[in-house]
């Protein structure tokens, strides 16, 4: 299902484990890179999992902006709380 990204010169034993956990993270971090995503990618003739793979990687350039805006602004609030209440 998943195949050497590119390098036809790798073999095996010269490329790192693949790991799903750390693939999807990889994928779904929009500016981290673990590495992972870079060495596997799903088979081109497995159109669903590269779908899913394109579809997570875009969930992740969304939901972790606009989480970390949330965030933030809940920060804020707590802190205009606190200075409203003389604390």
């Amino acid at each position: 299902m998943f195949r050497n990204a590119g390098r036809k010169e790798a073999t095996a034993e010269h490329l790192p484990r693949f790991s799903a956990f750390w693939y999807s993270l990889g994928l779904f971090l929009p500016v981290v890179d673990l590495g992972v995503a870079k060495n596997w990618r799903p088979s081109q003739k497995s159109f669903p999992l590269l779908t899913y793979a394109r579809i997570h990687q875009l969930a992740g350039w969304i939901l972790i902006p606009v989480t970390l805006a949330a965030l933030t602004g809940a920060f804020k609030q707590q802190v205009g709380a606190l200075k409203t209440n003389g604390n």
